[in-house]
């Protein structure tokens, strides 16, 4: 993933195989900002015993940066999904969650694909799971909203097929939108655009 900030500085997100993921900045001349994390480099080595796979990346209005990762047992298919929040300069922030990170577990078919800052600092996710769109709503603390869908998830399944999510989108009106496909089997059918309302629920 790729971001331009407003101070004209770039990050940018890579997945370093299954061993986890990092995060560059660059300056406007293109040079890394050595103030960030280690010599402009953070890195989000995966846990011992597990895969880890990075996903997506997002920065709040205040310049703080998330980072949505996939975990996954190296001996088997036990999920789970870890969002990391940063400071700007790159370190922890010890105010999301423990000491900067929350960790997710799913179903063994369950796939986040996509994560968006909201204005007021929430956190939308988004994903599939048993053939259903997902999407979720964490607090600017990293526990789930319960106000959004049920308990801070909401699932939204079609008749007869599958769903996949690839991305949303934040429209300048504050509207989410959601983009997928419809799959029969793993075959997409269709491409799948939805808009949700701040409650979870679809337009």
């Amino acid at each position: 993933s790729l971001h331009r900030l407003p101070d004209g500085k770039f990050l940018m997100g890579f997945m370093v195989g299954n061993d986890g993921g990092l995060l560059s900045l660059h300056l406007p001349n293109g040079e890394r900002d050595t103030a960030f994390g280690n010599d402009g480099i953070r890195y989000f080595p995966a846990p011992d015993g597990m895969n880890m796979y990075q996903r997506d990346v997002a920065v709040t209005a205040d310049g703080r940066i998330v980072v949505l990762n996939r975990r996954q047992a190296q001996n088997g298919y036990t999920m789970a999904f870890q969002f990391n929040r940063l400071l700007p300069d790159g370190t922890p922030d010890a105010t999301f969650g423990d000491g900067g990170m929350v960790v997710m577990p799913g179903p063994d078919n369950m796939a986040l694909r996509s994560v968006i800052a909201l204005p007021d600092g929430k956190i939308l996710f988004g994903g599939m799971v048993n053939g259903a769109l997902m999407v979720g709503r964490l607090e600017q603390s990293g526990v789930l909203d319960s106000s959004f869908g049920n308990n801070g998830i909401a699932l939204h399944a079609s008749p007869n097929v599958g769903m996949s999510l690839s991305r949303m989108r934040l429209a300048p009106n504050g509207e989410i939108f959601v983009v997928g496909s419809q799959l029969i089997g793993f075959d997409a059918t269709g491409l799948a655009v939805c808009k949700v309302l701040s409650n979870g629920a679809l337009d």
